[in-house]
């Protein structure tokens, strides 16, 4: 019995402890559209100092053209992932029928305990018809 009571007052301690931890994160999405383009675009994750997790995600879909995705750290200016993605060029099937690709990629990235700043995500097109979808998630306390 003596048992049962010293855990009963141990968790009516220990919860309203618990109780106080809160997370609350944030989404920002941005979506970009390459039409038979070859140029740079930037999107940049500003982090605080609270933040203790970065979730990057980038899904995409190329028609055609190739994109290259850089992941940059503030501070160093590192390379924290380069990434490419893109389709072959169309060929001509056994029919002399031209074969479309069209490739879907999804890239998940997750920094834990970011370094304050503004992280950069860069992304190169070479004559890309491609849709781009940028999701940060910021887990902050």
């Amino acid at each position: 019995m003596n048992f049962l009571k010293t855990t009963f007052i141990l968790l009516l301690l220990v919860t309203p402890v618990l109780s106080n931890s809160q997370t609350t994160f944030f989404d920002t999405t941005n979506e970009i559209k390459f039409e038979n383009s070859s140029e740079e675009r930037v999107i940049e994750a500003k982090v605080s100092k609270n933040t203790f997790q970065l979730d990057i995600m980038i899904n995409s879909v190329i028609q055609k053209g190739q994109i290259s995705l850089e992941i940059i750290h503030p501070e160093s200016g590192e390379i924290l992932g380069t990434f490419e993605i893109g389709n072959s060029e169309s060929v001509k099937g056994n029919d002399k029928s031209m074969v479309k690709e069209i490739v879907r990629s999804d890239l998940n990235k997750v920094i834990k305990d970011p370094s304050p700043g503004i992280y950069v995500i860069k992304m190169v097109s070479n004559k890309a018809y491609a849709d781009m979808k940028i999701k940060l998630t910021h887990y902050s306390k």
